[in-house]
């Protein structure tokens, strides 16, 4: 999402540069704030989990509401955000995987991660403007977020099941 703001910036609120900086500026200050509760947050695996499902919801739901939002001014406020929550999905996700994974294999996993994760990103912003070449770029914003969240849903039900007492003696 981030790397569609100067479309964005552009095409949604006709901000120009100087709007484009604004946004690029609140997105960072949310990835900020994000590494603060980051480094708070207890050091295994699953809490890493949920704050990486937390931020996934986050960002989806503030991507979601860019597609509703006709001010520039709470626009920057709904970039913060996603930016606190795709920070938190990034560095979360990471770091459970690292706590996760066995030492002997961890360089290995760790750069299947790193590729998977340049990758996906140039590939998702790839997909994302060829979606906004055939429609608004609040309604490619939109649909993303609302697949974000659908996602972190089902990872928050699946979270819900393994931390189930009863759950886990059937099983």
């Amino acid at each position: 999402m981030l790397e569609l703001m100067p479309v964005f910036a552009e095409a949604a609120y006709d901000s120009g540069v100087t709007g484009l900086g604004v946004l690029s500026s609140a997105g960072g200050l949310g990835a900020v704030i994000s590494t603060f509760i980051l480094s708070r947050t207890k050091s295994d695996p699953q809490s890493f989990q949920r704050v990486a499902v937390l931020g996934a919801f986050l960002s989806g739901a503030a991507m979601l509401a860019l597609c509703f939002c006709p001010w520039f001014e709470l626009a920057v406020f709904l970039v913060g955000v996603a930016g606190f929550g795709l920070t938190a999905v990034g560095v979360g996700s990471q770091t459970a995987l690292q706590l996760t994974v066995d030492n002997t294999l961890r360089g290995r996993v760790m750069s299947f991660w790193s590729a998977t994760s340049f990758g996906g990103v140039a590939l998702g912003g790839t997909v994302l403007g060829a979606i906004s070449q055939w429609t608004d770029i609040r309604v490619t914003a939109g649909g993303a977020g609302l697949l974000i969240m659908l996602v972190a849903l089902v990872a928050i039900w699946r979270l819900g099941r393994a931390a189930s007492p009863e759950m886990s003696a059937a099983e």
